[in-house]
């Protein structure tokens, strides 16, 4: 009887240590697959950084206009370089790999307008335009000259200005002939007419300006005693000093960036850089401004 209590104890004592041990060991088995799988996937995770970059929207096929693009790996940092106001008024915004928007210290509409207004201003004063009453629009002209066509007719206005860099973003539906002016009588050469047809938005108080807004100023009397604006431009942003940035070809020394008695106000200090000029704005009459989701966006 001893021998066989003996017996069972043993195998007893036997077939548990065998359980145990086969427990123990699928326990350990599969906490050891679990952490290697959670090492593999942040070893993954750390290999794909995300690259983002600072550029216009589109960069010009005159490659001698074409502004640097910047790399970032941090986002913030790209913001920070995108928040300078006067990189913004140049059109810099933050794009990814694909090319979608990203980040703007203004809405894409506005980066992008400012990015077309620096192209157009720094082509007229690369092609030399001269200051006066264009027969043709000067974004047509362009737009033919893209194609292959001489560049014949040099000439732009302020009023006309404007009108390019609108057409090169898709407001194609201007008169052919001549283009927008900055006040016709609410013809449809009438640049004021033209912007409240789109949705745009009449801002009537100085003091809040914004960056994209186009600005008319300096009140004049028509013959039949109409008052109406004499110039127009656009306005890039206040700039760090309290001043405006703007895009302005209100002048031939304005659209050449230079100094030549009686062609206006001396602008030599802009020939490096180019536009936009940094101003203080006076003889405000109004401005308009795009609307998200009310303007009518043209596809680009």
């Amino acid at each position: 009887m001893k021998k066989i209590f003996v017996f069972l104890l043993a195998l007893s004592l036997f077939l548990g240590g065998c359980s145990t041990d086969k427990n123990n060991t699928s326990t350990e088995n599969t906490d050891t697959d679990t952490v290697t799988e959670a090492e593999m996937t942040t070893k993954e995770t750390e290999k794909v950084e995300t690259v983002y970059y600072v550029r216009r929207y589109a960069e010009p096929k005159e490659e001698e206009l074409r502004l640097d693009i910047f790399e970032y790996k941090d986002l913030d940092a790209a913001r920070l370089y995108v928040d300078d106001p006067y990189n913004a008024a140049l059109g810099y915004a933050v794009y990814d790999e694909e090319g979608n928007f990203v980040y703007g210290k203004y809405s894409e509409f506005v980066t992008k307008l400012l990015g077309e207004a620096k192209h157009v201003a720094d082509f007229m004063k690369m092609k030399q335009y001269a200051y006066g009453d264009a027969k043709t629009n000067p974004g047509v002209t362009y737009e033919r000259f893209l194609g292959g066509s001489q560049l014949r007719e040099k000439i732009v206005s302020c009023d006309r200005f404007v009108g390019w860099a609108l057409y090169n973003l898709g407001y194609k539906d201007q008169p052919t002939n001549s283009g927008l002016f900055v006040w016709n009588n609410g013809s449809v050469h009438d640049m004021n007419t033209y912007l409240e047809g789109k949705g745009f938005e009449k801002i009537e108080n100085a003091r809040g300006l914004q960056a994209g807004d186009i600005v008319f100023v300096i009140p004049a009397t028509s013959s039949s005693g109409k008052t109406y604006p004499a110039h127009v431009f656009l306005c890039a942003g206040k700039s760090s000093d309290g001043k405006f940035y703007r895009y302005d070809a209100g002048s031939q020394n304005r659209i050449r960036c230079e100094n030549v008695p009686n062609f206006g106000a001396d602008y030599s200090a802009y020939n490096t850089s180019g536009q936009p000029f940094n101003e203080t704005i006076t003889s405000f009459m109004h401005a308009y401004r795009y609307v998200d989701n009310v303007s009518e966006l043209p596809s680009t």
